[in-house]
């Protein structure tokens, strides 16, 4: 069954207003995200000292209706210097080596500089995705420069003022 979405048609002033609410909400998400960023450090900064570790290396209070503390993230990653000089010593490098193939795209624009292939070329094997977002943002009003002309000798003129001789 397919479920088709009907979309609300609004008026220019109903899109402002949304627009505005958009851009109010926003901005306290962002004090929102400054002050949970602040809290969090907090966090972190004294749970070692009031928790109680476990055996990851985190620390944890337990004693309220909410568990906070620190946790510690193990993240562990193939360093492949060390694992190159692992395997050279032991014999086994030839074993784990791999090699992948892939079009280079720069050897593409370099066949589209040379004129070996086209532009209609790369339609054929070129997706073209485009993805909308929402953009909201305030006017910034720039100040409109006035130019002042005079047939007077005895003023100079200049953008944005105007000084007198004396």
């Amino acid at each position: 069954m397919v479920v088709v979405k009907k979309i609300k048609e609004l008026s220019k002033n109903e899109l402002y207003n949304l627009a505005v609410e958009y851009n109010q909400l926003s901005k306290m998400q962002k004090d929102l995200e400054k002050r949970r960023k602040e809290i969090s450090e907090l966090l972190k900064d004294n749970a070692d000292k009031v928790g109680t570790a476990d055996a990851n290396g985190s620390y944890y209070v337990d004693e309220f209706p909410i568990i906070f503390g620190k946790m510690a993230k193990h993240t562990v990653k193939l360093n492949e210097e060390k694992a190159r000089d692992f395997f050279t010593e032991k014999g086994f490098l030839d074993s784990v080596l791999s090699t992948k193939e892939f079009i280079d795209e720069s050897k593409i624009e370099k066949l589209l500089g040379d004129e070996i292939i086209k532009i209609e070329d790369l339609e054929k094997f070129m997706d073209d995705k485009v993805s909308y977002s929402v953009h909201v943002s305030e006017k910034k009003e720039e100040p409109k420069e006035e130019i002042v002309k005079e047939e007077t000798e005895n003023v100079e003129i200049t953008k944005k003022k105007v000084f007198r001789k004396r």
